[in-house]
């Protein structure tokens, strides 16, 4: 059987002040799903629809599929502001192969399945959570092998048009999932090099300009930050709550595969708050024995990590530049602990030390806050201090955010108690936000989801405490958010 999955990227005009594309990193188990497909023996391929368009700007999505004939088409919707491209997506299949069976996946899909296919004729599936089994068994089905009560996570619509849903909820383990890297499945791998997000004059050449390759130690999260649409609540619903931790050797085994196509930036995201500081330990040195390490190894923690495990990492890989990503979202220790749960909490005393520490072992640090539209203006001015000290001593980076409204995030669930107003909700009003941004660019607050009408004096009270110039992202904030 002929599969095709497809990862569309949020692209907004050309036309606009500057071009801009993000989500270009596809979720790192669609190369597990294309390798759990073809050991099965289907014929997959990846089509990364961003990059295709970049490599060949008259790329035709519908013409493709008609001329390679795909059965089953995945289409990964994970982060709503590709709804817009996902459905266009889906109804380009669906207008120039109408035989083909056209499925969603991801987080927002997951979130959104009722609704998803109760409203657009052009899905026919929806997998909620994980989704190696299920494809396999929808797989079976579209041959004629299998009932669709027997495809585990799905959702369909019966020939009355009623949304059913699989009486089973599959839950993958390590030993369910396929390889971290299949660069033979995907044409454009070789240039499938990708920063988050960017505003290219050469496309192309922007998709293809970082080496970097990322892990993530499990799926599932048991913690509920307030933005975060992958949060606990979230995973109650993809996944039961479940927590899979992945083991060091397979992680080792994910860099290594890296490291052997030229992707010599290893970046782990890592949940130390459960998995403990060894996650980090372990993997450097594994890499540690590789006859070329890794250019960089990116550490993405949830709470600080303890200085004997930086240490550690530092020894291990001497001659790699090590970077450790940071959240402390909040400028003050009270605005804090009202944003982060207990367990990841930290104070800003604890940050200076970690920081400290960082500097003397020869760490770099990257410290990641946002604004919130419900705090005070002394917060704000404690946000932008603490965003000058980090950046006073040399390799340390600083990236604040705008958060755009996440489905199902705490913020979202409970607007009130976050302090957020006039928050949308449900399909049509985001797919009506992304189709917006789409056609006329991302303006903040506009295109937030949620009310802040003092966005503009808050960035300014902001740029009198730290040089707006200086922050990692300063170049999407001045697109966004018009400065």
């Amino acid at each position: 059987m002929r599969v095709l999955l497809i990862h569309p990227v949020h692209e907004e005009p050309a036309g606009g002040p500057q071009p801009f594309r993000f989500i270009n990193i596809m979720p790192v188990g669609i190369f597990s799903l294309a390798d759990v497909l073809d050991r099965a023996g289907h014929q997959v391929e990846i089509c990364h629809l961003g990059l295709r368009r970049a490599l060949d700007p008259d790329f035709d999505l519908g013409a493709y599929a008609a001329g390679t004939a795909p059965d089953l088409v995945g289409i990964s919707l994970h982060w709503h502001p590709q709804l817009h491209e996902a459905l266009s997506a889906a109804a380009e299949i669906r207008a120039a192969l109408p035989g083909a069976r056209v499925v969603l996946g991801g987080i927002t899909a997951s979130l959104l399945a009722e609704e998803l296919l109760t409203a657009m004729a052009e899905v026919d599936f929806v997998i909620r959570g994980d989704g190696e089994r299920p494809l396999l068994e929808l797989c079976q089905h579209i041959g004629g092998g299998r009932g669709l009560e027997g495809c585990a996570n799905l959702l369909w619509r019966d020939r009355d048009g009623v949304v059913r849903a699989s009486p089973e909820q599959w839950i993958a383990g390590e030993a369910d999932l396929g390889a971290w890297l299949r660069p033979e499945l995907m044409p454009e791998a070789e240039q499938y090099r990708p920063p988050y997000y960017f505003m290219p004059d050469d496309p192309a050449g922007a998709y293809s300009g970082t080496d970097v390759f990322y892990l993530v130690a499990h799926r599932g999260c048991p913690h509920a930050c307030d933005y975060c649409g992958g949060c606990r609540g979230a995973q109650k619903i993809l996944r039961n709550g479940a927590f899979t931790r992945f083991s060091p050797e397979s992680l080792l085994s994910g860099a290594r595969q890296a490291l052997a196509t030229g992707r010599d930036r290893i970046y782990l995201l890592a949940d130390n708050s459960v998995l403990g500081d060894e996650i980090f330990v372990e993997l450097a040195q594994g890499l540690a024995g590789e006859a070329e390490p890794p250019r960089e190894l990116h550490l993405d923690v949830y709470r600080l990590p303890e200085p004997a495990a930086l240490r550690a990492v530092r020894r291990a890989l001497p001659d790699s530049a090590i970077v450790v990503h940071c959240t402390p979202e909040a400028g003050s220790d009270a605005f804090r602990a009202l944003r982060r749960p207990r367990e990841l909490y930290f104070t800003n005393e604890d940050l200076e030390r970690f920081l400290r520490t960082a500097d003397r072992v020869g760490v770099s640090s990257v410290v990641y806050c946002s604004l919130h539209p419900a705090a005070p203006p002394a917060e704000i001015e404690a946000l932008g201090r603490l965003a000058g000290e980090v950046l006073a001593r040399p390799g340390r980076r600083v990236c604040l955010s705008v958060l755009d409204l996440d489905l199902h995030a705490p913020w979202a669930v409970e607007p009130e108690r976050h302090g957020l107003q006039e928050v949308i909700s449900g399909l049509p009003a985001y797919l009506e936000l992304d189709r917006r941004r789409s056609r006329e660019g991302t303006r903040y607050p506009r295109d937030l989801g949620y009310a802040y009408p003092h966005l503009r004096e808050d960035l300014a009270l902001l740029g009198r405490e730290v040089d707006l110039g200086a922050l990692d992202n300063h170049r999407f904030l001045a697109y966004a958010c018009g400065l």
